[in-house]
């Protein structure tokens, strides 16, 4: 090879020969860019191209390969010289030319922000595809190609509704892709299925049409995808669950995260773009230790891997933002920079450090740039809302909630903060009618229904509130480190429930009620003994003192007034147990 390369001042010399010696040069030179391609050295193949074309310059299948090796290297605006009107114009009769040089031409403006010529160009080359598809009869090769530049003009149109956000246009025309031209189509599946743009039921209605054209050499791809919907989806029906796990075999009774995990390490290693399906990996580790070591993995991967990785990376990046792991999302927005500057994923990461780090206006920024990167950036848009909230941009805050629960109908989480503002604010009728509807989209989801529980007290709905809190108890995952702190803020919360609807409820006057409001109210504190908020031991006292504990209730008190919590009602209480004691 290296005696080939060695020979560029020859090749260059071979101009003045005759047309069959010319012709064969130019034999040996589509060999050579050829070979580079297929090792994707576009650098080697973008200069075979150039001597080529100053060889030949109506070489047209040498202008396609030349404009791939430029468009490659990222040179859009060299595509765009290349290929111009006058030089399409010469292609009249050459379509099967035409056609992929207009994809390139319209790809390029797409990447330099053209975005209104880009749509332009693809729709005067679907024009031609369709003239194709009428006028000839085409071998299956054939076909198969027009189906690929077909699908490669719909995802770039996708890409454009997108900018414009006109998701519902953007699902119509990949259900149209996975339907019609590839139904394996990577891109089209994950915006499908592993977004929120669409309800679980609106999924599932796409998953039955599409499944039917999956062959059994691909059967995992579906049942990728099926846990994908079940994930996102957890525990909102079982009638999808059980279609899928009655055709596997297995009750759903024995069903857990980990055994989907288990199936999902059964993925093909070759088909190394399904690494979006394997996130599940992340949000099954139990502890920040395990999750650290995905540094590691990360920093071997070359930049276009790493871009495919994105969704493993945003759900890493979440969660050591809600760990408050800082130095971790430093040092995995250096290796993501230095790989991918500037890349959505990178300014998406950088604002995580921020908001970290109360910097909450930094962090509005780069989210906001991140959203002008890739308008679908849900964690983006996510965490945007979160950033303006924390910096008391309270309608801002609102509206981008707001656009969350219109763009991503498959997610509960825009209607939820949109109740947490509310009740922030204190406008706690609003935030009843937004968490309510956020309780009756995910009742499963712990965060969910804490919020929804606080507001029931709040609104002195003891009972009802009780109730809540001990769902969100249950369905509180305590192995998994995120949710470890929030078990026992439930647990705190549930005690107090407690406590007041025995108090207040005329109903609930057993003694067992106490009982359980005195342990989960002594398990927050064993965890949080420095840090207890002072209405946690005045509840747990009063506890104690309801049920006739009077020594360790009294104890209470008094190391409430020695830390400076005193008001009246803490000396009526005191005075109480006195009086019950018969102490003078």
């Amino acid at each position: 090879m290296s005696s080939v390369l060695g020979n560029n001042d020859f090749l260059l010399e071979q101009c003045h020969l005759n047309s069959e010696e010319k012709y064969a040069c130019s034999r040996h030179l589509l060999k050579l860019i050829n070979e580079s391609m297929e090792l994707r050295n576009w650098h080697r193949g973008e200069k075979f191209c150039t001597i080529l074309r100053s060889i030949n310059p109506d070489h047209h299948e040498c202008s396609v390969k030349w404009c791939e090796c430029l468009f490659q290297l990222g040179d859009y605006h060299a595509v765009l010289r290349i290929v111009n009107e006058e030089y399409i114009e010469k292609l009249d009769n050459k379509i099967w030319i035409k056609i992929p040089l207009l994809i390139f031409k319209a790809d390029s403006e797409f990447n330099i922000g053209q975005h209104t010529l880009c749509a332009e160009t693809l729709n005067s080359t679907l024009k031609y595809i369709k003239h194709l598809e009428i006028l000839q009869n085409l071998e299956y090769k054939e076909e198969l190609l027009l189906k690929q530049y077909t699908t490669r003009i719909l995802l770039l149109q996708s890409r454009i509704y997108e900018l414009n956000n006109m998701i519902s246009k953007v699902i119509t025309t990949l259900e149209y892709i996975l339907l019609k031209y590839d139904y394996l189509n990577i891109q089209a599946i994950k915006k499908i299925f592993c977004t929120y743009f669409l309800t679980k039921q609106q999924k599932i209605n796409i998953f039955n049409k599409w499944i039917i054209n999956i062959p059994n050499d691909f059967h995992w791809i579906s049942d990728i995808v099926s846990l994908r919907i079940l994930y996102d989806h957890w525990n909102q029906d079982r009638k999808f669950e059980d279609l899928f796990f009655n055709k596997k075999g297995i009750k759903f009774e024995e069903i857990n995260k980990s055994l989907l995990y288990e199936i999902l390490e059964n993925i093909p290693q070759y088909v190394f773009n399904t690494c979006f399906f394997r996130e599940h990996r992340i949000c099954l580790l139990w502890n920040i230790g395990q999750l650290s070591t995905l540094i590691n993995e990360l920093s071997q991967l070359n930049p276009i891997n790493l871009i495919s990785q994105d969704k493993i990376i945003v759900i890493y990046v979440c969660a050591l933002t809600e760990c408050k792991d800082t130095g971790s999302i430093l040092k995995l927005s250096q290796i993501v920079n230095k790989k991918a500057p500037l890349s959505a994923i990178s300014l998406f990461i950088m604002g995580c450090y921020y908001f970290n780090q109360n910097l909450y206006s930094k962090a509005i920024h780069l989210y906001r740039k991140t959203i002008e990167k890739e308008p679908g950036f849900f964690e983006a848009y996510l965490a945007l809302g979160h950033s303006l909230a924390m910096d008391n941009n309270y309608d801002q805050a609102l509206a981008i909630y707001e656009s969350l629960q219109t763009n991503w109908k498959g997610s509960y989480l825009g209607v939820f903060y949109q109740g947490i503002e509310y009740m922030r604010n204190k406008k706690l009728d609003l935030a009843y009618e937004f968490l309510k509807e956020s309780y009756q989209l995910a009742p499963y989801d712990p965060y969910v229904l804490n919020e929804y529980g606080i507001l029931l007290f709040n609104n002195k709905n003891f009972v009802e509130a009780s109730s809540i809190f001990k769902q969100a108890s249950q369905n509180c995952n305590t192995d998994h480190f995120t949710k470890r702190d929030l078990y026992y803020k439930i647990q705190a919360n549930l005690g107090l429930s407690l406590i007041w609807s025995y108090m207040y409820t005329s109903n609930c006057t057993e003694d067992n009620i106490l009982d359980e409001a005195i342990n989960c109210l002594n398990r927050y504190i064993k965890v949080h003994h420095l840090k207890t908020n002072p209405s946690i031991k005045l509840g747990l006292a009063i506890s104690l003192h309801l049920r006739a504990k009077f020594e360790e209730a009294s104890k209470l008190y008094l190391s409430l007034m020695s830390e400076q919590y005193f008001n009246s009602q803490l000396l009526q209480l005191l005075h109480s147990i006195c009086t019950d004691c018969n102490i003078s």
